[in-house]
């Protein structure tokens, strides 16, 4: 995880160990949640499989997953914005 203290703000699925075949594939959603406030800043991270009771033989890494934070939007004060008034009127 870069950075480090973004670990927190990733949650395993509850059901992430299982069991699996030969040549098995499974899809694990896992949820970030970034907390109000969060730096902006670009956090990336992996999810690491292994054999339990075999992690040197059995093995594999997922993709690396990015996830941008943006800078919050700057929302104009309130009595800051000019206000433009005026009015139409058909003649006829």
């Amino acid at each position: 995880m870069e950075p480090a203290s973004a670990v927190a703000w990733v949650k395993t699925p509850a059901d992430a160990q299982r069991t699996y075949g030969t040549g098995a594939s499974d899809k694990l959603n896992f949820e970030v949640a970034i907390p109000a406030g969060a730096t902006p800043q670009a956090i990336k991270f992996h999810v690491d499989v292994v054999e339990l009771g075999a992690e040197a033989d059995n093995f594999g890494q997922s993709n690396t997953v990015a996830i941008t934070i943006p800078a919050p939007e700057v929302k104009p004060e309130i009595g800051t914005t000019p206000l433009v008034a005026g009015s139409l009127a058909w003649v006829f």
